[in-house]
């Protein structure tokens, strides 16, 4: 009777019907139901389809503690061994709509069914397999990790199988979109091959991706995502191009309108790990769904967030409109206290991506928060720190310098040798702390990255990266060839002068200007460095795409070459200039 009434689950009279049975259900002693794989089976199902009634909830909280008891009977006549693949599927499902710690034991005990050697995974429908593997992923720890595993090995067999009927043709849009969502909670090589196969169906020619709602395309692109080489892009590709059409179509119900704020973040999302001209496309038009959506104030932190993170990898005029409602959201909401660490970093970071008036007030607010309300920044990772600095000294003025002071004293206390902090990491706080030299909260923990990276391999870092470094130790030397701050320009002149080609191929015009700019006040460091730097930019000026390169350097950049050629010009023996650079 209650499955009658779950199938029609809107009908009030049928929800208050099924409310009634789940009341006796908690009341019943679960022991003496007969035959009890059927009934609770059924049960569990049918109130599934409720995951918001209180009443459902409960009672299907005592049909997992009733799987848990069958599961320690060790007759496998009367355990779950006898449970058919279908009523397992279902028993997982069911217990998935609420993913607590409550469901989780019962979840658990079914998921080691799925690993046992005598559970055969070929008697489970694709339908079945979606839905274990989708109810396991809810509880993405080491523990589910074995089931799902031995789902993802069965996939990649079924995927051999040359008939299409027997093959991934046969699963639905759906199917396939949980088994990789799920496939990705663990996004490991051991995942990854049976990820990659779902990848190829969804490349296939004869899979229409009209047939995928929002939510199955969304999560199918999350999932791939999680894989960003060369194999995965493909079928996220593909995914980008039915996203281009589906803002083509005229019908409010099939447009890109009728994807939730979540659907849409993890789709810029995904099409963001893959940042070129490709992916753009449907990246912007998820853009300008967003600046015109009324909902926007319905954003959860954590989707602002991704969308802004999603955008900020095209830091161009056209994504710039999306990414500055994001920010007037940001800038006019009553409290940041929601936002996790991650999401204040991403924001502040996409933010900055476009140094303008129009952005300051939104990463003022982050920095207010960071400065007034994050009382201790122990909960924000080395990345997460080094971000937030760098968008703050993008608008080096007073309103900026408390949060940034906070983020250098948290360096100071939180790891004396900097050991965590990545190459990326280390040039943006330094390049960062630079912008306020007179601090001594500042000077101090760059003196701390220039200790560092007299231990470091600087092959790890990027051009930029030096030239960030290079510059911030050139604002805090002190005039004596004994201080660290020497020391670091010292270091990182050997290392450009005995580079190899292939990394100063690398290097662009303004990390060699930079790095031009920050050794011409050091006569000894500057001769041998000059030569390498008045090369390579000798070959950008005149290189095939020079007048791109040209149209992009701006006053800041042509500052820094003036001040970097300023030796040479008061030093007419000066030898670069001599050879003709």
């Amino acid at each position: 009777m209650v499955t009658f009434f779950s199938r029609n689950s809107r009908n009030q009279t049928c929800e208050k019907a099924a409310i009634s049975i789940a009341n006796y259900v908690k009341q019943v002693d679960l022991e003496r139901i007969c035959p009890p794989v059927v009934v609770l089976c059924a049960l569990a199902n049918a109130f599934s389809k409720w995951p918001r009634k209180k009443p459902m909830e409960d009672a299907v909280r005592k049909i997992a503690k009733q799987i848990q008891s069958i599961a320690r009977i060790q007759d496998k006549n009367r355990n779950l061994s006898q449970f058919r693949p279908q009523e397992l599927s279902n028993l997982a499902n069911a217990f998935a709509k609420w993913p607590d710690e409550y469901m989780k034991p019962a979840a658990l005990e079914i998921a080691k069914q799925i690993q046992d050697k005598d559970r055969n995974l070929s008697q489970f429908t694709p339908q079945g397999l979606g839905n274990l593997a989708n109810a396991f992923s809810k509880w993405a720890g080491d523990e589910m990790k074995p089931a799902v595993l031995e789902i993802a090995k069965q996939i990649q067999t079924i995927a051999k199988i040359q008939h299409k009927n027997k093959n991934l043709s046969q699963f639905k849009p759906q199917e396939l979109a949980n088994l990789a969502n799920a496939f990705a909670k663990w996004p490991d090589e051991n995942m990854k091959p049976a990820t990659l196969e779902i990848a190829k169906q969804i490349q296939n020619k004869n899979k229409n991706l009209s047939e995928f709602n929002e939510q199955d395309l969304a999560n199918l692109a999350n999932a791939f995502s999680k894989w960003a080489g060369d194999e995965m892009k493909p079928a996220v590709l593909e995914i980008a191009k039915q996203i281009q059409n589906l803002a083509k179509i005229e019908d409010k119900n099939k447009t890109l309108s009728e994807f939730t704020p979540q659907a849409l973040a993890n789709l810029a999302n995904a099409f963001a790990k893959w940042p070129d001209k490709y992916m753009k496309p449907a990246a912007l038009k998820i853009a300008e769904q967003i600046q015109n959506s009324k909902s926007l104030p319905q954003l959860r932190p954590q989707e602002l967030s991704n969308l802004a993170h999603a955008f900020a990898k095209w830091p161009d005029e056209d994504m710039k409109p999306a990414v500055l409602e994001i920010a007037k959201q940001i800038q006019n909401r009553e409290s940041l206290s929601e936002f996790t660490p991650q999401a204040l970093a991403n924001l502040a970071n996409a933010f900055a991506k476009w140094v303008s008036d129009e952005m300051k007030p939104a990463v003022l607010k982050i920095a207010e928060q960071i400065q007034n309300k994050n009382k201790n920044l122990s909960k924000f990772n080395e990345q997460e720190l080094a971000s937030l600095a760098n968008a703050f000294a993008k608008w080096p003025d007073e309103n900026m310098k408390p949060a940034a002071l906070k983020i250098a004293k948290q360096i100071q206390n939180k790891n004396k040798n900097l050991s965590e902090f990545n190459e990326q990491s280390l040039a943006n706080l330094a390049h960062a702390f630079a912008r306020w030299p007179e601090e001594e909260s500042m000077k101090i923990s760059v003196l701390e990255i220039a200790t560092k990276i007299q231990t470091s391999d600087l092959s790890k870092f990027t051009p930029q990266n030096l030239a960030n470094l290079a510059n911030a130790f050139n604002k805090f030397f002190l005039e004596t060839s004994a201080d660290p701050f020497y020391e670091g320009l010292n270091r990182i002149q050997q290392f450009i002068v005995k580079s190899l080609q292939s990394w100063l191929n690398e290097m662009d015009f303004l990390s060699a200007t930079m790095l031009l700019k920050a050794y011409s006040n050091h006569s000894d460091l500057y001769d041998q460095i000059a030569d390498p730097l008045l090369k390579r930019i000798e070959i950008l000026i005149n290189g095939d795409d020079s007048k791109k390169r040209i149209k992009g350097i701006n006053l800041e950049t042509l500052g820094n070459l003036s001040m970097g050629l300023w030796p040479s010009l008061i030093k007419p023996s000066y030898s670069p200039l001599k050879t003709g650079h």
